[in-house]
């Protein structure tokens, strides 16, 4: 058993520092989603899911929403 650990050091710290990792982002958009915070860079301007990306938040602050801006691009926009 100890010389399979010794012969396979190098993958088992690979595998650790990955897995580490992985919680680690995991750990962090969990807590960022209970703060409320968006997973986009926050321009909205230019994103073509303007219209979708925060409609339930603007419905619960009483916001009028940004339909009309990239949104109707998407819809087919007449």
């Amino acid at each position: 058993m100890l010389a399979w650990l010794s012969q396979n050091i190098g993958t088992i710290l690979i595998i650790a520092a990955l897995i580490a990792f992985f919680a680690l982002l995991i750990w962090s958009l969990i807590r960022d989603k209970k703060k409320g915070k968006s997973s986009c860079c926050g321009g909205c301007a230019g994103c073509a899911l303007a219209g979708q990306c925060h409609a339930a938040a603007n419905q619960k602050s009483g916001k009028p929403s940004d339909e009309g801006t990239a949104s109707s691009a998407v819809k087919g926009g007449d």
